[in-house]
């Protein structure tokens, strides 16, 4: 039996890579457990004496699984983790991350990790976790945006828009690591992102 834990590992990348759709492999383990509980409410509402026992030893394996989860989720290192499942949907090169250290090619994905980040920290200028127009801005610039302030403008909303990201608040580090990591947009090479850092 695959533990629910990397089955939700599993159903997060599948669904981020099959359908686009950001789900943090937490936030589907979260669902099963609640589901399990539900389940478990449902079956007390007709509940027969007899019951009992199988109610305990359910009770007790959703709290060894819930240990579980806790101990697993401390093997994994703290800042892939805050990345990983921060918000809704987590951070999509995290998962990719921690797919390559299980795999021992975590060298490079730390590496490209690390330069999104410190890029992410550079434009954002008043730290306050998301890059609003005129920080994004700053770096489109860089990028070679030669657009007017109204150009600018639709440009700003399209890419929020397509990272799923509000334009009202801006792009968390979520919604910029898509932004360079999307190879239809336009992928930035590490070679591109390290000029950045140094430039």
């Amino acid at each position: 039996e695959v533990p629910l834990l990397e089955l939700a590992m599993r159903e997060s990348v599948e669904m981020a890579q099959n359908s686009g759709v950001l789900k943090g492999p937490w936030e589907i383990l979260e669902g099963y457990l609640v589901e399990d509980i539900i389940r478990m409410d449902l079956e007390l509402q007709n509940f027969q004496p007899a019951q009992t026992r199988r109610d305990m030893k359910s009770l007790a394996e959703t709290k060894d699984t819930a240990d579980d989860i806790s101990s697993a989720a401390q093997a994994i290192p703290e800042d892939v983790r805050q990345r990983l499942w921060r918000g809704i949907g987590g951070d999509q090169s995290a998962v990719k991350e921690l797919e390559a250290m299980a795999s021992g090619e975590a060298a490079g994905a730390l590496s490209r990790n690390s330069m999104k980040t410190d890029l992410f920290q550079r434009f954002d200028v008043d730290g306050d976790g998301f890059l609003y127009s005129e920080e994004l801005k700053t770096f489109a610039t860089e990028m070679g945006f030669e657009g007017s302030d109204s150009e600018w403008s639709q440009e700003y909303v399209m890419i929020c828009t397509e990272v799923g990201c509000d334009p009202t608040r801006g792009l968390d580090f979520r919604g910029f690591s898509r932004m360079v990591d999307d190879e239809e947009a336009g992928y930035l090479e590490d070679e591109e992102l390290a000029e950045i850092l140094n430039g």
